[in-house]
């Protein structure tokens, strides 16, 4: 009778039509969600009463909520159908909404998900922000209110057995008998996608098997090997006498954990059950020493997310993992201050507790510094680029020559039509956008005084009048208003053969400002005289 039924729930658990369910744990502030998802040849795509749950109407803000949203109804568990001809890709939409402190966890057990399908949670534009595999992770942090929806993107599978684990493959032959009885693991019941295996004095796989679970016990129903006369040279598993052990694989750990004792009542019994060898009422625990914690931060906040948080049993490998947020670049892992990894993908083997800090950093990017230099020969000036790259490149050289003339060329020659002062200003822009300029008075001609201007011009609190003279000279500059009236005068200054500048504050001789309207500027050297005009606007 313990065979018969044994082999009816092997038949059952290996059916072609998805039949599972996974929770999605959501934490924020005080509260928590459960959040399941699923398939069953019971339900439809739509609500079903006694499979699916609703969820009420999203509280105001700041009170957090979480919810799987399906074909426009709040739910906290929504089940589909699952067919054997539908193993494509569904999408739950899971609707979040921050508490004040702007910290959401969302943890689940990944033990079994790589067997029943694909599972993957991206933000709502397809991945750029989040994009987590949940079978290789258990949890996700999310710090960016921004990010209120998450995808849940789900491809099931058929049922079918697994490939076993590396070292548990096996020979079978007709010598055999039945090991029966249930798994735990630290008194916890094993996962359906653990292995158990049965090895021989030698250290040889006599047989191995899935664990099938049936009402939340993980069965053991093991057929174990003997040894094949028929190949005397190959130990292919037991001999009456000889001792056996069990391993256990545990597919959220990827460990192997041995059973303490070993068993010495291996019989063939062509396939059966052995007698005095396990027992449908006989509990196994296999135990592991300890389990750690590990707990991640972001720094600073908002500038990332990070995921591979919670508990794992000793000796684990666990995965971390940061990703930047816009604007921020991932920096370094750290642990009590010191630099553990500078890969945003950190792997480590856990042997005791863990607080890992993921830090980012702002960009901040430098923009172009433009500059140039020229050399005027008569009527004909050649230009130099001077200008120095921030970050990125400079891909753009806009030159005004003041005469109406312009030119996109990194080195321009330019011919002027007359002799003077021309107002030059370069404007480069770089790979990134962000754009400097940088001008200057040149002189094309020989004059003593070249022609003056001023600039800005119109101006409101200060213009700067740039003049320029061949010889040092005393230069004098006076400003007079529309009617002629002498407003300002600057004091008479010796200046050396080179471009000057000079600036006007807009104030008279008393310290006032002056009112808004046309001025002049003479500029007089020791046998000559040059003017402009300029405009003040209060």
């Amino acid at each position: 009778m313990i065979v018969v039924v044994i082999l009816i729930f092997v038949s059952q658990i290996f059916a072609q039509s998805p039949d599972f369910s996974v929770t999605i744990n959501v934490m924020g502030g005080v509260g928590s969600y459960d959040l399941t998802i699923g398939f069953s040849p019971d339900a439809t795509d739509g609500y079903d009463d006694g499979i699916d749950q609703y969820a009420p109407p999203q509280p105001p803000s700041p009170a957090f909520d979480a919810a799987l949203f399906w074909e426009n109804d709040r739910y906290y568990t929504q089940i589909v159908n699952g067919d054997s001809l539908d193993l494509i890709e569904h999408v739950w939409n899971i609707q979040l909404q921050y508490p004040e402190d702007n910290l959401i966890t969302l943890s689940w057990d990944n033990g079994c998900l790589s067997v029943l399908g694909t599972f993957t949670l991206q933000d709502a534009s397809g991945g750029n922000l989040v994009s987590v595999d949940m079978t290789t992770v258990d949890s996700l942090v999310l710090d960016n209110p921004s990010l209120n929806t998450l995808k849940l993107k789900v491809t099931p599978k058929e049922y079918s057995p697994e490939t076993p684990p590396e070292g548990f493959d096996f020979t079978p032959n007709p010598a055999s008998g039945t090991f029966i009885g249930t798994v735990t693991i630290n008194g916890q019941n094993a996962e359906e996608c653990d292995w158990i295996a049965a090895f021989d004095e030698n250290g040889n796989c006599a047989g191995s098997a899935i664990l099938v679970l049936n009402d939340d016990l993980a069965w053991i129903n093991i057929p174990i090997y003997g040894d094949d006369s028929t190949t005397p040279d190959v130990d292919e598993g037991m001999n009456p006498g000889e001792n056996f052990v069990l391993k256990l694989w545990d597919v959220s750990s990827g460990l192997i954990l041995e059973y303490p004792i070993s068993f010495d009542c291996w019989s063939n019994q062509n396939g059966a059950p052995m007698p005095n060898c396990g027992g449908i009422d006989e509990i196994y625990n296999f135990f592991y020493s300890s389990f750690f914690s590990v707990s991640l931060l972001i720094e600073p906040e908002g500038s990332g997310i990070v995921s591979g948080s919670g508990n794992y049993f000793e000796n684990a490998i666990v995965t971390v993992t940061a990703t930047a947020n816009d604007g921020y670049t991932f920096v370094n892992w750290t642990e009590d201050g010191i630099e553990i990894s500078a890969e945003a993908s950190y792997n480590f083997t856990i042997i005791e507790s863990r607080n890992l800090v993921a830090n980012f950093r702002e960009i901040v990017y430098t923009g172009p510094t433009a500059g140039f230099i020229y050399n005027a020969d008569n009527l004909e000036v050649t230009f130099t680029d001077r200008s120095v790259a921030g970050d990125g490149d400079i891909t753009n050289w806009n030159w005004d020559f003041g005469d109406d003339s312009t030119s996109t060329e990194r080195n321009p020659s330019h011919a002027y039509f007359g002799a003077g002062n021309y107002f030059v200003k370069l404007v480069v822009t770089d790979e990134d956008g962000m754009i400097d300029e940088s001008f200057e008075v040149i002189n094309v001609a020989t004059n003593k005084l070249m022609l003056p201007v001023n600039y800005p011009n119109p101006f409101k609190d200060n213009t700067t009048i740039i003049f320029e003279i061949s010889i040092p000279s005393i230069v004098k500059i006076d400003v007079f208003n529309l009617l002629g009236k002498k407003v300002h005068s600057l004091i008479p200054t010796y200046v050396n053969e080179e471009v000057n500048r000079v600036v006007w504050d807009g104030k008279n001789n008393r310290g006032k400002l002056v009112r808004s309207g046309l001025y002049f500027y003479r500029i007089q050297t020791d046998n000559e005289i040059q003017t402009g005009k300029m405009v003040v606007i209060r």
